[in-house]
């Protein structure tokens, strides 16, 4: 009787046991004790309001089950729950990543021995069957009706450089703007969970002005670039998802006679990559915008008008040619054509300089190695370099 007592004692089950139950846990519990973690963690609003959607729904239709209980079917059942609503594809397929993220970590917690959702998955459609190229000229009319210097920083931001809106642009601080190197440094709140909090993107010609006049009606003293009436509105409960920036745009636009393109900041972004990635790596342009070459070429770059009319004076390279060859990883290797049509000869990779600036002669051009063209063969020691006392007198 004492050993049972003692053992009662030493092993007390509940939320302030020792040992707790965990493989009694409902869902609801598992999932507002995930969502808690999320918080103290210091996720961000828009991240908490994401997960929060998926985890309410999850508790309607699962919360009084065990979580050990939870099977294919019943991802099957969520799935099929939100098709019942109308959601979108990629609305879906990220909900269901969100909670197969949230099952992942069941897992690791030995709450459950597997994810039982794994493979409940949704197929999302074309990305860019929604996206639009949207044309330096169309931003320019845009601006000359937008209200006052914000909002025109606002879309110069978006389709000069490539910024994410409002996220992005309502963290710059004027102290990460260095004009004199002509950089910028951009907050990047999505990829700081990946040790990326920020990240620099070149003060491009095109934005400039636009900053410049900015810094002009900006009071002494401020820490933001954008004033606090405009930020003020992404503090509240639903973070950025308060700015309601859209609608802002969409007046704009109504008053300058343009028709609306689908996505309308997400394109500005997209077109931006586009026209960065016909004049520079593709890596190099992804480092910039902050995100991948895999992720660059799905969402986000699409061949654009000006690339097909520079295809129709397009010719196939001849013998002799110098051509630039960008290889997967997204460098650049110049070439050189030794046989017609079929074998490109690598000179030396480069970091991203421009190949074709006309003021450099091609025979100046740092990635020319001039000693192997003119010895052919014979290596970095030719014999009449190093040992001239041997040297034929013929």
């Amino acid at each position: 009787m004492a050993r049972r007592s003692w053992s009662r004692a030493v092993r007390p089950t509940g939320q302030g046991g020792l040992v707790p139950q965990r493989q009694n846990q409902t869902v609801a519990q598992y999932l507002a004790r995930w969502i808690e973690n999320r918080k103290q963690s210091g996720s961000s609003k828009e991240s908490l309001i994401a997960w929060g959607q998926v985890i309410k729904e999850l508790t309607g239709l699962f919360g009084n089950r065990p979580l050990a209980s939870l099977q294919q079917v019943d991802g099957e059942t969520f799935r099929q729950s939100m098709l019942a609503r109308g959601l979108r594809p990629s609305t879906i397929a990220k909900r269901l990543e969100h909670a197969r993220a949230m099952l992942n970590d069941a897992v690791s917690m030995g709450l459950i021995a597997t994810n039982p959702w794994q493979q409940v998955r949704h197929k999302r459609f074309d990305v860019s069957e929604r996206r639009a190229y949207v044309p330096v000229s169309v931003i320019k009319q845009a601006m000359e009706y937008a209200p006052n210097v914000w909002w025109r920083l606002l879309l110069a931001l978006a389709r000069f450089a490539g910024l994410r809106i409002p996220s992005e642009a309502f963290r710059l601080t004027w102290e990460g703007v260095n004009w004199e190197k002509g950089r910028l440094i951009v907050p990047c709140q999505k990829t700081a969970g990946q040790g990326k909090p920020f990240r620099v993107v070149p003060l491009f010609p095109a934005l400039k002005p636009y900053l410049e006049a900015a810094w002009e009606a900006t009071k002494e003293g401020e820490v933001f670039v954008f004033p606090a009436d405009f930020r003020k509105r992404a503090e509240g409960p639903r973070g950025w998802n308060g700015c309601n920036l859209r609608q802002g745009l969409l007046r704009i636009l109504r008053r300058a006679g343009i028709e609306p393109w689908p996505r309308l900041w997400h394109s500005l972004r997209a077109s931006c990559e586009s026209d960065l990635a016909a004049a520079f790596p593709l890596a190099t342009v992804a480092k910039w915008l902050g995100n991948t070459p895999s992720i660059a070429l799905r969402h986000y770059v699409d061949p654009t008008d000006q690339m097909f009319e520079l295809a129709k004076r397009w010719e196939p390279p001849k013998e002799g040619d110098f051509v630039n060859f960008q290889t997967p990883k997204g460098s650049v290797i110049d070439c050189v054509i030794v046989n017609a049509g079929t074998t490109l000869q690598g000179v030396e990779e480069y970091s991203g300089y421009p190949q074709n600036f006309s003021a450099i002669p091609q025979g100046a051009c740092r990635n020319s190695l001039l000693h192997k063209d003119l010895l052919e063969d014979r290596g970095l020691e030719p014999l009449t370099f190093w040992m001239p006392s041997r040297r034929s007198p013929n």
